[in-house]
């Protein structure tokens, strides 16, 4: 047969008693080219025992069963996201849940048993963690504003334009919070243009938990 690209050899007859030479090709379903393992001797021993015309499939790649261990390679950031949890220890949790089922209360808690101050934002609410809610950061007391160093959202991502909006007249006013934390699957881009243009870092599609799980 021609194979393209290849001259045509003549066959050759080996000599009596000569054990014949193998080429590479016809080694190809023998040899384990991998460190990994004899994936390709696997499949080879196996695919004899299928019927014909049958392929036997790979065993697929495992994929992390905890959804959340996704984060971070595609948040957006102006500061990063470990530095702001290693040196910024009071949140103020807009859309904190009163709800031990939900994400924004199993976070929060979490933050909580490590050592962060939570302050629960939430107009639903009177306490959250056994902490004084607040409808808005505009409802916080001055002394507690003050001491706020960032600020984190469980909100969806069209409400974050008007979460930034509080973000900056905080700022303004005392100073604070030195940053804007938007969880995981929570972006926007005019709020980003917003935090931009009054010099306030950000974090956005990132979770505040994982992050502290990879810095502990």
């Amino acid at each position: 047969m021609h194979v393209f690209g290849q001259e045509n050899k003549p066959e050759t007859t080996p000599e009596p008693g000569v054990k014949p030479k193998t080429s590479p090709s016809s080694r190809i379903l023998t040899q384990d080219p991998s460190p990994a393992g004899p994936l390709t001797k696997f499949a080879h021993k196996n695919s004899a025992a299928l019927p014909p015309g049958k392929t036997r499939l790979g065993k697929p790649p495992r994929v992390h069963d905890d959804p959340e261990m996704s984060e971070s390679r595609t948040a957006s950031e102006t500061i990063s996201p470990q530095d702001a949890l290693r040196k910024y220890k009071t949140l103020a949790v807009i859309g904190a849940s009163k709800t031990p089922e939900k994400e924004a209360y199993k976070v929060p808690l979490y933050l909580k048993q490590h050592g962060y101050k939570i302050i629960p934002i939430n107009p639903t609410a009177d306490k959250i963690l056994d902490e004084k809610a607040y409808p808005t950061l505009a409802d916080l007391p001055a002394e507690l504003a003050k001491q706020i160093d960032l600020v984190n959202i469980f909100r969806p991502s069209e409400e974050l334009p008007q979460v930034a909006q509080q973000v900056i007249e905080m700022r303004k006013k005392y100073g604070r919070p030195f940053v804007f934390w938007a969880q995981l699957g929570i972006e926007n881009e005019e709020a980003k243009r917003m935090l931009n243009q009054n010099k306030i870092p950000y974090v956005m599609n990132s979770c505040t938990r994982v992050v502290h799980r990879m810095i502990s």
